[in-house]
């Protein structure tokens, strides 16, 4: 993970370095208030994705560009962009895609 070290990152990349470096922090740790958290996967699609950003990002490629969630679970992923595709305006198109490795010997 990259963060620009200035100013006003300079709260966050203490704690991640507390992470590394405090004994106290190993294990459940209490995140801090300024971090948001939310309870559901639609609940964090609405704060990060609101509608009208949706609408202008079927139009713009770049709408979307410098967005990152750095903390889903394997598990969360599939349903974090079902419910985002649930909620832009449009057709929906799903392309499928699976990684295989094909093993041909030689004779």
């Amino acid at each position: 993970m990259r963060i620009e070290a200035n100013n006003s990152n300079q709260i966050f990349i203490d704690f991640l370095k507390s992470l590394v470096n405090e004994a106290n922090m190993y294990g459940k740790i209490n995140m801090p208030a300024y971090i948001r958290r939310v309870e559901t996967v639609d609940n964090l699609s609405d704060q990060l994705y609101p509608q009208d950003l949706l609408t202008g990002a079927i139009t713009s490629h770049s709408a979307l560009i410098g967005g990152a969630i750095l903390a889903f679970m394997n598990d969360t992923v599939n349903d974090f962009n079902h419910s985002l595709l649930n909620t832009m305006p449009g057709m929906e198109h799903c392309f499928y895609w699976k990684y295989c490795s094909l093993y041909f010997p030689s004779i």
